[in-house]
């Protein structure tokens, strides 16, 4: 949180020290350089967490990973197998609505500036979700059943 508050400044914050999501959010989808910032922060310790967290996992059969940051962050190499879940920029702005109270141009702001790189011939799946909800859950289902083949 220090680290968040020398780089961004008081303003990020609620009186009671609470991250102000909305408004970081409106400072680093609005500039490239920004989000970098934050990532050079946040990375290093998602990526520790995770580590952390399949050490004490490490008996579970599956550990699912479910991040749009993956490849940026490097947390592929704790992946043995990768799915992208593709969803056009409508599903997103839709998905982004229903779980946000953000208008529409911050919610523009965001998609605009996630600046996301996904090597696809990393990927091992790729499901399309094309907003159905049905559809999607048998994707997943035949992806899942692909995986268990693997072992």
């Amino acid at each position: 949180m220090q680290d968040i508050k020398r780089i961004f400044g008081q303003c990020v914050f609620f009186p009671d020290g609470a991250i102000d999501y909305k408004i970081l959010g409106n400072i680093v989808f609005s500039s490239k350089k920004e989000l970098e910032k934050l990532n050079s922060i946040m990375f290093p310790r998602i990526s520790g967490r995770i580590s952390d967290f399949i050490k004490v996992c490490k008996p579970k059969e599956y550990i699912i990973i479910d991040a749009a940051i993956l490849f940026d962050a490097r947390l592929d190499r704790f992946c043995d197998i990768t799915i992208l879940v593709k969803a056009s920029r409508q599903l997103r702005k839709k998905l982004l609505e229903s779980k946000c109270s953000l208008s529409d141009s911050e919610i523009e702001s965001r998609i605009k500036g996630q600046h996301l790189n996904i090597n696809e011939e990393s990927v091992d799946h790729i499901i399309e979700n094309t907003g159905n909800r049905r559809s999607f859950y048998i994707k997943i289902r035949e992806a899942a059943d692909k995986i268990r083949g693997y072992k």
